[in-house]
């Protein structure tokens, strides 16, 4: 169960990175689009080219740190969570 809620977990953080990604670049194209029906075309490319230069955090960074945070724990999740075997050598001995 500890690695199927692991691998949930990764997904999740996964997905919420992506979400981040995805969302900077509809909001780049948006602005991309204003400034081109603006009849500034040259603007535009010089706009997302710029962007991209820079190399800046996407604008949804809540997402980005949570998905993150996510895949962190998920893995110390899954190498530092307790086991519940019963046979494990740290269980009390019933005699």
């Amino acid at each position: 169960m500890r690695i199927v809620i692991s691998i949930l977990m990764f997904i999740v953080g996964l997905g919420c990175i992506a979400y981040s990604y995805v969302g900077t670049v509809i909001r780049l194209a948006e602005d991309a689009a204003r400034t081109a029906d603006s009849g500034d075309e040259a603007g535009a490319i010089s706009m997302v080219i710029d962007f991209i230069m820079r190399g800046e955090v996407p604008q949804l960074a809540g997402y980005l740190y949570a998905g993150a945070l996510l895949i962190v724990l998920a893995v110390v999740y899954l190498l530092l969570g307790k086991s519940k075997d019963p046979e494990d050598d740290t269980a009390p001995d019933k005699n």
